[in-house]
């Protein structure tokens, strides 16, 4: 999705774009990472670099690979939120991560059960969130990254604003 940029800074571009969506789509959970200073590139970056083959089951990548190769990178998002929502989703499951290492290990062992293809595809089809609020977030994310260079703040380090 970050064209024009480094491959490190194309992914923590994309990072804080998920990040973004994620205030938009989920409210709690984005404050808890907030909270808790937790970089995108911690969580995501073995999801988008690895397009979920080693966090899905095979069923569910092959069914997210088709999905991708039809309609674009916006599959990769959409799937991503709907795993910040099975994995600190449920009611009190927020409460159980206190520190950032519990929320880590909350993302990297999904709950197998809910990741069944079906449900994979019907909750990110349910995620409102179009095309058009992800271009719109890129946008942002890149122009706050033009700002903090002008203003002499390091690429590589950033914090959290959206």
């Amino acid at each position: 999705m970050s064209g024009g940029l480094s491959l490190k800074e194309a992914v923590q571009v994309d990072g804080d774009v998920l990040f973004g969506l994620l205030k938009k789509t989920s409210l709690p959970i984005h404050k808890h990472l907030k909270k808790q200073k937790m970089e995108p590139i911690l969580y995501m970056t073995e999801w988008f670099m690895c397009v979920f083959t080693r966090t899905l089951p095979w069923g569910c990548v092959l069914r997210v690979w088709d999905m991708f190769l039809c309609e674009g990178v916006k599959v990769v998002f959409r799937v991503a939120l709907v795993l910040f929502r099975i994995a600190l989703g449920e009611p009190g499951c927020l409460s159980q991560c206190p520190t950032m290492y519990e929320t880590l290990e909350k993302l990297r062992r999904l709950p197998i059960q809910t990741l069944e293809e079906e449900f994979l595809v019907q909750e990110s089809l349910r995620l409102n969130i179009t095309e058009r609020d992800m271009e719109k977030e890129h946008q942002k994310q890149i122009q706050r990254r033009k700002t903090k260079e002008m203003n002499g703040d390091k690429p590589g380090r950033h914090k959290h604003r959206s």
